[in-house]
């Protein structure tokens, strides 16, 4: 049997302490196979944001699958959102836009969907599609697939408008 423990949204910049330190207890207290981390680790991707949530990754078990969300790619400063986005997510957390994990049994593969031109929502691009596919072809077959990306592939249900 496999586990994939999954955490997202950590928001380092906006960090309660007691959670932080008791999901590091927990997920050394289950030993997963691999702990999958999609995402938004700063809430304004300021250094010191970044400086926080690099160390406490050191703290969660490895192996591990880290992908970016929207909250790692500056908002306001227009410059390093635009030209240098993951400048500081490479340089914290991983330079590696398509981390893998592959055993016997299990492919989990992640791929960023966090894009300078949108504050909320993400997408693939071509190129990464491409990638995917390739990749997954050549796992042995009866291998499960797993995909990670922060943003989701079908949009959740616009909510009617109540009448009031």
């Amino acid at each position: 049997m496999r586990t994939i423990a999954h955490i997202s949204d950590l928001h380092f910049g906006r960090i309660d302490p007691p959670v932080a330190q008791g999901l590091i207890e927990d997920l050394q207290r289950h030993s997963p196979t691999v702990l999958v981390a999609s995402g938004d680790f700063t809430q304004r991707a300021r250094v010191g944001q970044y400086r926080e949530a690099g160390q406490y990754l050191t703290r969660l078990p490895t192996p591990r699958i880290v992908i970016p969300g929207n909250h790692d790619v500056p908002l306001w400063n227009v410059v390093r959102r635009f030209f240098f986005p993951f400048t500081r997510y490479r340089k914290f957390i991983s330079d590696n836009f398509f981390p893998e994990f592959e055993d016997d049994r299990l492919l989990v593969l992640g791929v960023n969907t966090a894009r300078s031109f949108t504050r909320t929502s993400g997408w693939l691009e071509a190129d990464q599609v491409a990638y995917l596919k390739e990749r997954t072809g050549r796992a042995p077959a009866g291998v499960m697939k797993v995909l990670v990306t922060h943003h989701p592939f079908i949009a959740p249900p616009r909510k009617p408008d109540a009448d009031v």
